[in-house]
């Protein structure tokens, strides 16, 4: 990530190697998000913040569809 300081010609850059493998976490979300905070930008260009409400909506929907009504004869008690 490469950060540059407004009005300045100061530059800093940080490299996270602390993630090598795409599957560590949220390691490499988190070091997109840094970089994308950095640049100053508001939201990702691979996944817009209208397409992200989208997906999450349709989630809450589908889990509003499965949804035990009466969960009663599924505790252990």
């Amino acid at each position: 990530m490469t950060r540059r300081v407004a009005g300045r010609d100061e530059v800093e850059e940080w490299i996270d190697r602390s993630f090598t493998e795409r599957h560590d976490g949220l390691g490499h979300q988190a070091t997109a998000l840094a970089q994308y905070v950095g640049e100053g930008r508001a939201e990702s260009a691979l996944h817009p913040l209208d397409e992200v409400v989208q997906v999450l909506s349709t989630i809450d929907e589908i889990r509003a569809q499965l949804t035990v009504v009466d969960p009663a004869p599924y505790q252990r008690g």
